[in-house]
């Protein structure tokens, strides 16, 4: 999963502004109802862990006119950041009938619960929070219909 952070700052001369892209592997244990037998529905919910396993930081300035850009890998051990994440996420969906499968729809909140600053002396809270939208066709692998 590949979530990110923008900042922007700005005063009189001076203009910023940061992107950071993570990749997480993320292990989601969520709770599914589901509803109907052609066409279903469902509601589901429950904690998600993830791990950040890369990432990058790419940065613009502008100071005095004069711009600059940068691009870097994160290297986890010069920065206070703990790479382990729990969440909540809660979701629904629907699927329909198709052919010998079926086409399904959900869409996920995602509400970070970790703080991810391990700077122990920062008063600074910093979590995840993302919108996952997902469409897909599931084939049965029995040979029931």
């Amino acid at each position: 999963v590949q979530k990110g952070m923008r900042m922007n700052f700005s005063d009189d001369d001076y203009q910023s502004s940061v992107v950071a892209t993570l990749n997480y592997a993320e292990v989601p244990l969520l709770l599914k109802g589901v509803w109907g037998t052609e066409k279903q529905f469902t509601v589901f919910g429950g904690p998600a862990f993830s791990y950040a396993i890369s990432g990058t930081v790419r940065s613009k300035e502008v100071y005095n006119g004069e711009k600059t850009k940068d691009k870097e890998k994160i290297d986890w051990d010069d920065i206070d950041f703990n790479r382990f994440e729990a969440s909540a996420q809660l979701g629904v969906g629907g699927s329909l009938k198709a052919g010998r499968g079926s086409v399904e729809l959900e869409a996920r909140y995602e509400y970070g619960i970790t703080n991810l600053s391990s700077d122990e002396t920062s008063e600074d809270k910093i979590s995840n929070r993302g919108v996952a939208i997902s469409v897909g066709y599931t084939i049965p692998l029995s040979g029931k219909k």
